[in-house]
């Protein structure tokens, strides 16, 4: 998954440029076309609306799913310009992957997404925001994660995670 997906709304949720493979994303998960057109769906201009305001820190704001694929998952990154305002692109496609490690490994479904995003070579940062937690608590499940399966690093916890999810465990 290189490259990025990033995307530019204005404060009405129309889309005033992406990236090509943010442009691929929307085309192939959503409208069959993501053209000049292209507005945010009603709920998630809502949201929208709330990220501008700064509210966008927490839990529940940072990141919104479009309504009818869950899959696919917008975050706010912040503010360009007066009225332009840049959101990443993702596709959540952990799927059922985390429950498979808490019942699998003996983890929690918490430290069970942590290991997931840690397996796909994420950072503790990037994990902290794809699950809207704080870096700290992320470092908390590494720690529990370590201990459960009897490991000292991130390398060894995440080729564990590859081999579970690739059933060679």
């Amino acid at each position: 998954m290189s490259g990025r997906y990033l995307l530019a709304v204005n404060s009405k949720g129309r889309l005033m440029w992406a990236t090509p493979q943010a442009q691929k994303l929307l085309s192939d998960t959503l409208l069959g076309n993501a053209d000049d057109d292209f507005a945010l769906p009603e709920p998630m201009t809502q949201w929208l609306e709330q990220a501008q305001k700064g509210k966008a820190g927490s839990k529940t704001t940072a990141m919104a799913s479009f309504p009818g694929n869950e899959q696919l998952r917008l975050q706010y990154m912040g503010k360009l310009g007066p009225n332009e305002f840049l959101l990443r692109l993702a596709k959540d496609t952990s799927g059922d992957v985390p429950a498979e490690f808490s019942s699998e490994l003996g983890l929690t479904t918490r430290e069970g997404e942590v290991l997931s995003w840690l397996s796909k070579g994420k950072t503790n940062r990037d994990i902290a925001q794809i699950l809207g937690l704080s870096p700290r608590t992320v470092d908390k499940h590494l720690e529990q994660i370590y201990s459960k399966l009897g490991v000292e690093n991130r390398t060894a916890a995440a080729a564990i995670a590859v081999n579970a999810r690739h059933g060679k465990g």
